[in-house]
């Protein structure tokens, strides 16, 4: 068409040429610089995520020992929801069942998984106060599945919390 050929072509090639060298020469540096000073620079970091190396866990040695006697300590009552998780099942089951305080109630309630995490917290069922592995509506149903099995042990001083299947808890 003549539009490219004639002047107009001309002009508008000029146009975007010139545009991309004032992007990289100028902007481009520009912006770099304002990243930095505004985002890199400034103490509070909002949505900029450093990520590093994985580093070996290392647990606090200072913990303070109880005090009480066993009778007077409140029921620990940890549910677990897991669902496909048999690669930090196993883990995370242990970093509770290891656990020394003496009077501990763990439910693991798996939504129905379809890989090996049923058989491996059947291993552990001597150890758990309950589990099962039936099909849930989710994270948050499991939760409150589990609970309801630990319910009629549990007073109103007691503890209650929940340790997603791929989270882990510091040992005593």
């Amino acid at each position: 068409s003549a539009e490219t050929t004639g002047v107009t072509g001309k002009l508008r090639k000029l146009y975007l040429g010139t545009c991309g060298y004032v992007r990289e020469q100028w902007w481009r540096p520009f912006d770099n610089w304002l990243f930095k000073k505004i985002v890199e620079d400034y103490w509070m970091q909002i949505g900029i995520l450093r990520h590093y190396e994985p580093r070996p866990l290392v647990w606090d040695k200072r913990i303070p020992k109880a005090r009480l006697q066993e009778s007077q300590l409140p029921q620990v009552a940890i549910v677990t929801p897991s669902y496909g998780q048999d690669r930090y099942i196993e883990s995370t089951m242990l970093s509770i069942l290891n656990q020394k305080y003496p009077r501990l109630r763990y439910v693991v309630q798996d939504g129905g998984s379809k890989d090996k995490s049923a058989q491996i917290i059947a291993r552990y069922a001597g150890r758990l106060h309950h589990w099962e592995s039936v099909r849930d509506k989710g994270q948050a149903d499991a939760v409150r599945k589990g609970f309801l099995h630990l319910e009629p042990a549990l007073g109103p001083d007691d503890i209650m919390a929940w340790l997603n299947s791929d989270d882990l808890i510091a040992p005593d």
